[in-house]
């Protein structure tokens, strides 16, 4: 069976079969996600491919449905066909749901370990509304993302104040990026972040961009054909301390991930 041939049957995909059967918390949630999709496809095209992923095709539109099984999270991935390039659309002949509300419903029930990557997930739910005047609730939400105060601020110094990857000075832009995920297991040391500019926090946490063992970063397939392929084979700028260099054990564990998402 070629490397991309999708399959229903797990067993056909060795690869992604390993891969589940040595993350059984990770398999769990995959499979979760997998049987809310799957009950709304009508089309013939769907199955596993030989890494940790499950595809379904719109073939109206071409577009592709993407579930991506990672170590603390499942990622959803909405790819544009031939049809529709500016935007994700799905046909209701392909799927007979609304793809997008079914899965934000499905983030709000376990928001740490999903994700997709047309918005950030919430739970909305009247009982978690949050009635705050509206310029509360976004520095509430800047405050959050750019990471636990005192670890950014552990992490401004370490830097001195410059994303690790851009060098950019613009401190209001940069946050403070987990390398080993929160979800897994809260760590707020400063082994375990790297500074990061907004956007690339965004990317890194999706699984967009890694670091080698080099300290060199490389990029996901489909980000080399934009603006960020500057950035490939660039080498961060790391804390003089040794006791403050990133953990290698970490930046390990989220290559191997970045890895198998897009190359194995």
């Amino acid at each position: 069976m070629a490397y991309n041939e999708r399959s229903k049957d797990l067993n056909d995909k060795p690869i992604t079969l390993r891969w589940l059967a040595e993350r059984p918390d990770a398999a769990a949630r995959f499979e979760r996600v997998l049987n809310k999709l799957c009950f709304h496809y009508t089309g013939n095209n769907q199955g596993y491919i030989d890494k940790p992923q499950y595809r379904f095709n719109d073939k109206y539109t071409g577009g592709y449905v993407i579930v991506v099984a990672q170590v603390s999270r499942v990622l959803v991935i909405f790819e544009p066909g031939t049809l529709n390039r500016r935007r994700f659309e799905v046909h209701p002949e392909t799927f007979d749901v609304d793809v997008e509300n079914l899965l934000h419903d499905l983030a709000a029930c376990k928001p740490r370990h999903f994700d997709w990557s047309k918005s950030i997930v919430k739970a909305d739910t009247h009982e978690n509304e949050d009635t705050s005047p509206p310029d509360e609730v976004q520095m509430r939400a800047i405050k959050t993302r750019r990471g636990q105060e005192k670890f950014r601020k552990l992490l401004l110094k370490a830097y001195e104040k410059k994303c690790a990857i851009t060098g950019c000075e613009i401190v209001e832009l940069l946050e403070a990026a987990h390398i080993k995920p929160h979800a897994e297991k809260p760590n707020y040391a400063v082994t375990n972040g790297l500074l990061l500019r907004a956007d690339l926090h965004t990317l890194f946490d999706l699984g967009m961009i890694a670091l080698n063992a080099q300290l060199q970063v490389e990029l996901a397939p489909a980000l080399l054909p934009s603006e960020y392929r500057k950035l490939e084979g660039k080498k961060i700028t790391h804390p003089q301390l040794i006791a403050e260099m990133p953990s290698a054990e970490a930046l390990e564990q989220r290559y191997r991930d970045f890895q198998i998402g897009h190359y194995i």
